[in-house]
């Protein structure tokens, strides 16, 4: 009991002439009928009180600052009360994306600042790692070329930006170079192209391949680094090397039969998986419409020719795409592209012998095997049975001109001035010209003939093409026709 409590009753009773022993009791440990009695803290109620230094977002009106941290930050409070210092800061640290004191830039945080601000026109500002500012993708002009072009590596600020990043004019060789995006990772990129040589590189496409780094087979599915899935394109792929590499061609949504435009460009802004077929599947034309496609499926003609099955499903065959690149703007001109197929309803047929790939019978009637191209022996059964024998005259493109086992093709080659111009045509006997020429199996039963490979037709010597940039061609057509000899 308090002092003024005690005082007075030891007076009564001593004017009582008593003696009495007067217990002194301690008081309740806590009076809860009391807020403000120290013995009622509770951490955790959002009251600091007494040796609380807080409590949840009572802070006691402190700050980082307050608290010593000169750059600031927000305080927090710990469960048992406590000042939590984790958020507060006493040094400016470059790299965190957040600018702060003498730093201009931190990362994506440049403030207000622009090109414009730095004193250009145009261009996108970036910040260094040294959070200082870097005008180089700035320009007193506005770009004006796009990915891929060429361009001088000493006006990088030519090349346009893509997709909110800047580009960058790659010295490929002295005096010469090409735009190219840079980029940290692949969603940088535009569709079926990754970023090479990140976290600071630039987009290019997926290699595939022989040659290629991956070592992915032609017309095969490959991969991005990514994880995102494509089919290696051989679509420009010539026969002659045998370390082509080509690129990947990431995988779309088109499934098998759906419509498609073969000339879609995957980098064009806006494209993406809805514009393109699924793996193992390509585009391709089957009407007049050169816009419109349909996705079929890959497979492998020569596989199918030399062993009389098919990975096609249903009735399909598997047609060969291989020919003679006849235009003269091509850099590919006069060489032959690489064997590929696709499955469609064409009943396919060997040349040499005008029977079905797969059954080994004869072309469904009146129907006989003609030529699909001019880099393969193999065949689509069509047209009709003519009446015209060897040597006799045809008109290009006629099917139904000739008998049963020859071909309307150039009728004299090795004596044709201008094979691109010339309106002379027969009907001639297909051959294997890896065979030979002269002793060739099929062509020694016709009198004064010899096996001709389709890729010596279209030459001005008649002679395998020797091609400016790849040289004289190693892999002819293996389709010849039994023709004069010279």
């Amino acid at each position: 009991m308090k002092p003024f409590f005690i005082i007075p009753v030891l007076l009564v009773l001593s004017l009582a002439g008593c003696s009495l022993m007067v217990e002194v009791k301690d008081p309740p440990a806590n009076n809860t009928s009391n807020i403000n009695n120290a013995n009622n803290v509770t951490c955790g109620d959002g009251i600091a009180q007494a040796t609380e230094a807080c409590d949840d977002i009572d802070l006691r009106g402190e700050t980082c600052l307050t608290q010593g941290y000169a750059l600031g930050g927000t305080l927090g409070c710990t469960a048992d009360c406590s000042y939590s210092y984790a958020n507060c800061q006493e040094e400016v640290i470059c790299g965190d994306n957040i600018r702060q004191a003498e730093e201009a830039c931190d990362g994506d945080d440049l403030g207000d600042e622009s090109c414009v601000t730095q004193g250009f026109p145009f261009g996108i500002l970036r910040c260094t790692t040294n959070c200082s500012f870097d005008p180089s993708d700035c320009s007193d002009q506005e770009c004006s070329l796009d990915n891929f072009q060429e361009c001088n590596p000493a006006a990088p600020n030519d090349c346009c930006p893509n997709n909110d990043q800047p580009s960058t004019c790659l010295d490929t060789q002295a005096g010469m170079g090409v735009c190219m995006q840079t980029c940290t990772q692949a969603t940088d990129c535009d569709w079926s192209l990754e970023c090479l040589g990140s976290p600071s590189g630039v987009c290019y496409y997926a290699l595939c391949g022989q040659g290629a780094p991956t070592n992915q087979d032609l017309n095969a599915p490959c991969s991005f680094e990514d994880g995102r899935q494509g089919t290696c394109d051989i679509s420009n792929i010539i026969a002659m090397t045998d370390d082509n590499f080509t690129t990947c061609n990431q995988s779309g949504l088109l499934g098998e039969g759906n419509f498609c435009d073969p000339n879609k460009d995957p980098w064009a802004p806006g494209v993406g998986e809805q514009d393109f077929c699924a793996a193992g599947l390509m585009c391709m034309i089957f009407g007049t419409d050169p816009s419109q496609g349909n996705c079929v499926p890959i497979c492998d003609p020569v596989w199918e020719r030399d062993n009389h099955t098919t990975t096609c499903t249903g009735s399909s065959h598997c047609v060969n795409l291989s020919t003679l690149v006849l235009e003269s703007t091509d850099p590919r001109y006069l060489l032959r592209t690489l064997d590929r197929g696709v499955c469609t309803n064409d009943q396919t047929c060997d040349l040499l012998t005008g029977l079905d790939v797969l059954t080994q019978m004869p072309c469904n009637t009146p129907q006989t095997c003609q030529m699909a191209g001019w880099g393969s022996l193999t065949g689509i059964c069509s047209g009709g049975t003519g009446t015209a024998i060897d040597g006799m005259n045809c008109i290009p493109g006629d099917t139904s001109a000739c008998v049963v086992g020859l071909v309307c093709t150039i009728a004299d080659p090795l004596h044709e001035n201008d094979p691109f111009g010339t309106t002379n045509y027969a009907c001639r006997k297909p051959c294997d010209a890896t065979l030979g020429e002269t002793n060739n199996p099929i062509c020694t039963a016709i009198s004064g003939s010899v096996c001709i490979s389709t890729s010596r037709f279209f030459t001005s010597n008649h002679e395998l093409p020797d091609n400016p940039e790849y040289g004289v061609e190693t892999s002819p057509s293996p389709l010849g026709f039994c023709v004069p000899s010279l």
